[in-house]
């Protein structure tokens, strides 16, 4: 049996073997091509299956220049600093506080619980909410 391997965005072999999950391997294939620009900064992190946290680095953005909005599963986070220094004269200027638009497809039932900025850092809590008729149920077995 030969192998084809996939090396460009032809997810043809893939729609072969799987129903109904061509919107998923779409998604995956948009994030790959469109890769996100590293700016700004940003941390993961995994508390447990279902809790996570979302650092950015937002030094110099202030509380009227962010947006956070949520639409179609997809965590948008938006800044654009509002021009207060025209005034100033910078001798350096090394911190970066340009406009950035990041996008965090989110997974189904995950819901942002909060939001806060803490030491230029924007931190959002993200929890896996899964309803109750969705969970497994363990079924009784009568025996007689």
């Amino acid at each position: 049996m030969t192998q084809r391997r996939i090396t460009s965005g032809d997810l043809a072999p893939l729609y072969t073997t799987s129903i109904g999950v061509d919107q998923l391997f779409e998604n995956l294939i948009s994030n790959f091509n469109g890769f996100q620009q590293n700016y700004p900064p940003y941390n993961i992190i995994k508390h447990d299956d279902d809790h996570y946290v979302l650092e950015l680095a937002i030094a110099g953005f202030g509380e009227d220049d962010i947006n956070l909005i949520i639409k179609n599963n997809v965590l948008i986070i938006e800044a654009d600093k509002k021009n207060n220094d025209e005034e100033l004269t910078y001798l350096h200027k090394g911190i970066g506080v340009r406009k950035f638009n990041k996008t965090f497809p989110l997974a189904e039932h995950v819901e942002v619980k909060a939001a806060l900025v803490k030491n230029g850092i924007l931190s959002i809590d993200l929890y896996r909410n899964i309803p109750e008729q969705l969970l497994p149920k363990r079924i009784a077995i009568d025996f007689k």
